[in-house]
């Protein structure tokens, strides 16, 4: 199997593209910081840096052609894979373009594997 990896500031994504899944490792909530917007926003508002960093991830993979594989409009609707060592949340992608077209349930599994192993899924 390969495992792509695409990392911003925060976030760790391991795609796999021969059957279009992926995992999204999540910072871990602690650690985020907050930062005072500007870009037409109110005065004062703040922003978190992990939101800034996932709107800038989720843009890459979107390019990609990745989207998390239960998409809504809170993190409680994402398909949940597990946690990495480290206790930082992991969420499943789902690729639109995958290079085997109607891969085998033994080909799908081979790909979980391996992205458990790479996002270090506990």
């Amino acid at each position: 199997m390969t495992i792509e990896t695409i990392r911003t500031a925060a976030h760790t994504a391991f795609l796999e593209p021969f059957v279009g899944v992926g995992a999204l490792v999540l910072p871990n909530a602690a650690q985020d910081a907050w930062a005072a917007a500007w870009d037409g926003l109110e005065a004062g508002a703040v922003v978190s840096l992990h939101d800034a960093d996932l709107a800038a991830m989720l843009r890459e993979l979107a390019r990609l052609g990745y989207v998390p594989s239960d998409p809504g409009d809170d993190w409680e609707t994402f398909v949940h894979m597990g946690c990495d060592a480290e206790g930082r949340q992991v969420v499943g992608l789902c690729g639109s373009r995958p290079i085997i077209d109607n891969p085998t349930l033994e080909q799908c599994e081979e790909a979980d594997r391996a992205l458990s192993i790479a996002a270090g899924i506990a």
